[in-house]
């Protein structure tokens, strides 16, 4: 359980960064800029429980009832902006914009938060058992600490 009473997240078993077709990604990089650019903004300005509530807002309200755009072509999208753009750094911003992302287009997304010790963080998206822009290798080493 997380702070807020929620069910931990499931336990990641692949990543669609082992599946990724980069031509699936062209289509919606531009959208997947001006989300992140958005979020990279809230994550400056906004207090972390603010950001959290908008997130969840959109869970609640899809945009679209059917998924025409599919994780693999979202998370396709983020990893050529990582290509060109220095996002490691960026993890909660990425993970606010994937997750959004993926919202509205249908997908049922949890954005995950986790720690490890002595002192790191580190923040991913993932849809059941598939993570969105990381690797399980990555993951594994941190708890989950909040899931949203």
């Amino acid at each position: 359980m997380d702070a807020e009473g929620a069910a931990a997240p499931v336990a990641p078993t692949c990543s669609h960064l082992d599946l990724i077709k980069l031509r699936h990604g062209w289509l919606l990089a531009p959208v997947a800029l001006v989300a992140l650019s958005i979020a990279v903004i809230q994550v400056r300005r906004d207090a972390l429980r603010t950001i959290l509530d908008r997130v969840e807002e959109g869970a609640v309200r899809p945009r679209l009832k059917l998924p025409i755009f599919s994780e693999a072509m979202v998370a396709a999208a983020f990893y050529l902006l990582r290509q060109f753009l220095p996002l490691d750094n960026h993890c909660l911003a990425r993970s606010i914009a994937i997750s959004r992302m993926l919202r509205r287009f249908g997908h049922q997304a949890t954005l995950v938060i986790g720690v490890q010790l002595p002192i790191a963080a580190h923040c991913w998206v993932q849809c059941e058992d598939r993570l969105m822009a990381d690797r399980v290798d990555r993951i594994t080493a941190f708890e989950p600490i909040l899931a949203r």
